[in-house]
C-alpha cells in the first residue's frame, strides 16, 4: 500500500497484477491503476518482462480540470473496482506501447520540465484508455482536492500504532470534525476509518506470523489484541485464513520459491 496513485504499462512479457479481491494477467501494451492505499501486489509471469511503473500525488491529479469539461473525473480510473478499471484492447496496445516508447525517449534527454512531461504523458494515457462513462461522473464529487493531505495523515496514525485507533481520535488529529473527517476519508479511502485501521493491525501482525516464530497470543497482544480468539476471527475475515493456516502456508510458499 502507499498514499500515490500507481499507473503502469507492461511492454514486453506478462505480468500478474494482484488485488484484495480480484487478480489478473497482462501483457504488452496493457495497463494496471492502483488507487490511494489500495492493497496490490505482482507476479512475473515470463523471464523477460519490460514494464514501466509511474507514481503521482492523487491531490495532482484531482485538482485537474479543463473548463471545456469540468465533469471529467481524472480519477475515476483509480476510483472504480479494479475489474471496472479502463483496459487496452486490440490495436489500442500498439498505441499504447509506442506512447510509452515516446515518453520514455523523452525522459532519457533529462528535461528540465521531467515533471511537466510525466503529467502530459499520464493524461494522454488516461485518454486512450478510458471511455469517455470512464471519465465522465454524472454526480458531484464526493472529496475535495484539498482533503488528501488530512487523510494521509490519518492513514499514517493507523499505520505507526499499533493499537486501536478510533475515528474521533484521527478526527482530531486531522483537526475535523468527526462527520467531516468520517466523510472524507471514505470518499477517498473507499472505506470507513475504522475498518482501515483494523486492516493496518491486521496485515502487520500478518508480517509477524510469517517472519518470527513468536506463539499467535503474543502477536495478538502486540497488535492490541487483547483476546487471541477475538484476533483469529477478525484475521480468518480480513485474511480468508486462521493465523496458523497463514502461517503455515507462507512457510510452504517460501519452500517453494519465487514465482518467475
Amino acid at each position: 500500500m502507499h498514499l500515490r496513485l500507481e499507473i503502469g504499462v507492461v511492454l514486453s512479457g506478462r505480468m500478474r497484477r494482484l488485488y484484495s479481491s480480484w487478480q489478473t494477467d497482462l501483457a504488452a501494451g496493457q495497463v494496471w491503476f492502483c488507487g490511494p492505499w489500495e492493497r496490490h501486489g505482482w507476479e512475473v509471469l515470463t523471464p523477460k518482462c519490460e514494464h514501466l511503473v509511474l507514481t503521482m500525488l492523487p491531490g495532482a491529479l484531482a485538482r485537474g480540470q479543463f473548463p471545456e469539461v469540468p465533469e471529467w473525473d481524472w480519477m475515476a480510473p483509480f476510483a472504480v473496482p479494479p475489474r471496472s478499471r479502463p483496459q487496452a484492447r486490440g490495436e489500442e496496445r500498439l498505441k499504447v506501447v509506442a506512447l510509452t516508447r515516446r515518453f520514455q525517449s523523452l525522459l532519457r534527454q533529462e528535461s528540465p520540465d521531467g515533471d511537466a512531461t510525466v503529467g502530459v504523458f499520464l493524461l494522454q494515457l488516461i485518454l486512450l484508455l478510458a471511455h469517455h462513462r470512464t471519465l465522465r461522473v454524472n454526480r458531484k464529487r464526493d472529496f475535495r482536492a484539498e482533503d488528501f493531505d488530512p487523510v494521509n495523515r490519518a492513514v499514517q496514525l493507523a499505520l505507526e500504532s499499533r493499537k486501536p485507533v478510533s475515528t474521533q481520535q484521527a478526527a482530531r488529529a486531522c483537526g475535523m470534525s468527526y462527520r467531516a473527517f468520517s466523510r472524507a476519508f471514505r470518499a477517498i479511502m473507499g472505506i470507513p476509518f475504522a475498518r482501515f485501521a483494523l486492516g493496518c493491525r491486521l496485515s502487520r501482525s500478518a508480517a509477524d506470523l510469517r517472519d518470527t516464530d513468536v506463539p499467535v497470543s503474543e502477536i495478538a497482544q502486540r497488535w492490541g489484541f487483547g483476546d487471541p480468539s477475538s484476533y483469529a476471527r477478525r484475521f480468518d475475515r480480513h485474511h480468508g485464513m486462521t493465523p496458523t493456516r497463514y502461517r503455515l502456508s507462507q512457510a510452504a510458499h517460501r519452500r517453494e520459491g519465487p514465482v518467475t
